[in-house]
């Protein structure tokens, strides 16, 4: 899997709405490819994405999840819309299960959470906040921070800020 395609495709994403701020606006993004955004899914599903024949596609998030898994469940269906809706028409995520059936990895799954990671967390802006922080601020509290910053979950903070060699 190549991670810098997910990671180029989100940074082009943020460049071209000019979304420079914090937390990223889902919402806005979803209104840029005119997504609609549902809520009624089933207790096993985090996230759905379904783009008719026409282009038109619609998100599903499970509103039971919390604010900052929906966050990034909207996030990874931006990721399936941009990446792959001319491979399928439907995506469902089930707990975000990248692994498939035969034991192999979901290499759609992987670039949707990449893309997901890169579009809410974007490097850039992570940088920018670490500057802002207490120089001795733990590790731990520096992710707390950022996590809510960034309006993501502080176990998605640090993989994000793992995948990048940064703290």
């Amino acid at each position: 899997m190549k991670t810098k395609h997910p990671e180029n495709k989100a940074i082009e994403l943020l460049n071209s709405l000019n979304i420079n701020t914090l937390p990223i606006p889902v919402d806005k993004i979803l209104q840029h490819f005119n997504i609609t955004l549902s809520y009624d899914l089933g207790d096993d599903i985090s996230g759905v994405l379904v783009v008719n024949k026409n282009g038109m596609a619609v998100v599903g998030v499970n509103p039971k999840e919390s604010n900052v898994r929906q966050r990034f469940t909207i996030g990874h269906e931006i990721g399936h819309f941009v990446l792959h809706r001319n491979k399928s028409e439907l995506f469902v995520d089930e707990h975000y299960l990248v692994v498939a059936r035969d034991g192999t990895t979901d290499k759609y799954e992987l670039e949707a959470n990449a893309f997901s990671a890169a579009l809410l967390m974007p490097k850039n802006l992570i940088k920018e906040q670490l500057e802002l922080l207490p120089l001795k601020s733990s590790t731990e509290e520096k992710i707390k921070i950022l996590a809510k910053k960034f309006e993501v979950s502080s176990l998605a903070m640090t993989y994000r800020l793992s995948n990048l060699d940064i703290l």
